[in-house]
């Protein structure tokens, strides 16, 4: 009787699906890899702050502005002056960098558990398990880079010295050392040249056929 109990209490949500049963099938790893672009084109990182809200007016595309108005949010007008802990501008910074290493931590999921995955369970067999797995690694360099880009000081300015930001490439990952701009630099270029000895093979014109 216990049993059948406990058998029926572990049954998940509808809405859920566990990451055993996710990365079963190449169509879960399909899934996995559209979820990290559908959250990146969002609201809390390029579906604004990243493109047209944070980053222009940090970059001085709108104004000059002497205060917020109806057509100038409050977050933009903080971000113009680089009031780092403005009200309004704070917690937005803080969700873009959140935003980040969630994005960071699904695509360290997916290679995680890719390498090992046999080609038969894709419906491309070895090109598509390729794609994924050299996109994946793109996509942790490219939004870790931009990190850099953001919240590091310029490579011209001693990038082997000072550390500040954390390069993640293993899931999970429950502590995060800051690194030198240099060390972000290089992991993220290590990331790029495999994701082109990944891709190329599988995504470029002499490999496509009639």
């Amino acid at each position: 009787m216990f049993t059948g109990c406990n058998s029926w209490l572990d049954v998940s949500p509808e809405d859920q699906i566990g990451e055993k049963d996710l990365f079963s099938s190449g169509e879960g790893f399909r899934n996995a890899l559209n979820g990290v672009y559908k959250s990146m084109a969002e609201y809390d990182y390029y579906g604004r702050h990243l493109t047209w809200g944070i980053v222009d007016a940090m970059g001085q595309m709108y104004g000059p502005w002497t205060h917020a108005t109806t057509t100038v949010s409050d977050l933009q007008y903080g971000a113009s002056k680089y009031a780092w802990n403005q009200t309004y501008l704070k917690p937005e910074i803080e969700s873009v960098w959140a935003k980040a290493y969630n994005l960071v931590a699904n695509c360290n999921n997916i290679l995680n558990n890719i390498e090992q995955t046999t080609p038969e369970k894709f419906s491309e067999k070895e090109r598509e398990k390729n794609l994924i797995w050299g996109e994946a690694l793109a996509l942790r360099a490219f939004i870790q880079f931009d990190m850099l880009r953001l919240f590091a000081a310029s490579p011209a300015m001693n990038p082997g010295a000072t550390k500040y930001i954390p390069y993640i490439s293993e899931y999970p990952s429950y502590v995060s050392i800051p690194l030198t701009v240099d060390s972000c630099l290089n992991s993220a270029i290590r990331d790029l040249k495999a994701a082109r000895e990944l891709l190329w093979k599988a995504d470029s014109a002499t490999t496509f056929t009639a």
